[in-house]
C-alpha cells in the first residue's frame, strides 16, 4: 500500500509550487478556503520534516556554531544593507516593509526545504531555531538602525509561533521515532511534505492577490527586489559551504523568509501598506524554489 502511495506521490515538487501559486493567483477564492489551516498545515509539514531528522547529529551540532552564526548574519543583516542602498529610490512606507522582511527570521520552512534537496536538516533546524530566539532582539535592532523608528514586538505571539511551529512538531517526530510505524512513514516523509507544501502556499498567497493586483506596478517593482536579494542572499549562504550538503543548507536558510512573521510585524505596528513587501517575499520565495530545484540538479 505505502509503495503504491509512492507510486501516486511521484509529481516533482516544482511542478505542485508552479501550481499552487498560479492557482493563487488566478483563482484566489479556492486558496483563501486554507487560510484558517495555515496553522496546523505548517505544523503537519514541520513534523514530517522532522522525521528525517537525526537528533544525535543536531546534539552535536550544538558545539560547531561558528558557521551557522555567519548564516545567521546573512539571514538577518545583508539584504538590510542592501536595500539600505535603495532607500532614496523608493517609498519610505515601502522602505521600511522591505527592512522588516529582510531581516526577519529564516523561514520554518528551511528545515524541510533542506531535508527535501539534499540538504543537512539538522544544520537547518540550528539555524532557524536560533534565528527565531534572537528574532524579537534583532528584528527591532535591525528597523531601529536602518529607519529610526522604534517598535513594539509581541515577544508572547513569536514565542508562541516557535512553540507551535517548531517545538511540537519537534516533540511528536521525536516521540514518534520510538514507534515500529516510523521506518515505514519515513520513506515517504518528503513527498508527503511537497503536497502538504502545496496548501500551504494556497493559504498563504491567496489572501494577498487582490492587493497585488491592485498595485501592478508597486508589485513587479518589489519583485525585481526581493529576485535580487534572495539570489545574492542564497549565493552567499551557497558559497560559503564546504561540502554540497552545506552548501545547499546554508544558501537554502540564507534566502528563505519567515515572511508569515514579517507581515505580522507590519501589521500590528504600521499601515497596511508597509505589508506588501512581505507578500511578494512570500510569492517570490516560492517561485524561488522552482529554479532553485534545476540548479540544484544541475550540480549533482
Amino acid at each position: 500500500m505505502l509503495h503504491n502511495l509512492n507510486h501516486k506521490l511521484s509529481i516533482p515538487t516544482w511542478v505542485l509550487i508552479l501550481i499552487a501559486i498560479m492557482i493563487s493567483l488566478i483563482y484566489p477564492k479556492f486558496g483563501l478556503n486554507f487560510q484558517p489551516y495555515i496553522t496546523p498545515l505548517m505544523m503537519a509539514l514541520m513534523f514530517f520534516s522532522f522525521l528525517n531528522i537525526n537528533f544525535q547529529s543536531l546534539s552535536d551540532n550544538l558545539h560547531h556554531i561558528k558557521k551557522p552564526s555567519e548564516i545567521l548574519l546573512i539571514v538577518h543583516f545583508l539584504s538590510p544593507i542592501l536595500v539600505l542602498l535603495l532607500k532614496p529610490y523608493l517609498d519610505p512606507q515601502i522602505f521600511l516593509g522591505l527592512i522588516i522582511a529582510a531581516s526577519t527570521a529564516a523561514g520554518v520552512s528551511t528545515v524541510f526545504l533542506s531535508s527535501l534537496f539534499k540538504g543537512n536538516p539538522n544544520t537547518a533546524l540550528l539555524i532557524t531555531f536560533t534565528s527565531h530566539m534572537l528574532a524579537p532582539i534583532l528584528i527591532p535592532l535591525v528597523i531601529y538602525i536602518f529607519t529610526r523608528q522604534v517598535i513594539d514586538i509581541n515577544y508572547i505571539a513569536i514565542s508562541f509561533t516557535i512553540i507551535k511551529l517548531i517545538i511540537i512538531p519537534l516533540l511528536l517526530a521525536m516521540f514518534f521515532h520510538h514507534f515500529k510505524a516510523y521506518k515505514k512513514v519515513v520513506p515517504y516523509a518528503s513527498k508527503i511534505s511537497s503536497f502538504i507544501l502545496f496548501f500551504v502556499i494556497l493559504g498563504i498567497i491567496s489572501p494577498v492577490q487582490k492587493f497585488l493586483v491592485e498595485n501592478i506596478k508597486l508589485t513587479f517593482l518589489l519583485v525585481a527586489i526581493i529576485i535580487g536579494l534572495t539570489t545574492i542572499n542564497f549565493l552567499v549562504g551557497y558559497f560559503l559551504g564546504k561540502t554540497k550538503e552545506e552548501k545547499i543548507t546554508y544558501g537554502i536558510c540564507a534566502n528563505y523568509k519567515n515572511y508569515a512573521l514579517a507581515s505580522i510585524i507590519a501589521l500590528s505596528n504600521f499601515e497596511p501598506v508597509v505589508a506588501i513587501p512581505a507578500a511578494v517575499y512570500g510569492l517570490v520565495n516560492n517561485f524561488f524554489l522552482i529554479p532553485l530545484q534545476f540548479f540544484l540538479h544541475s550540480k549533482k
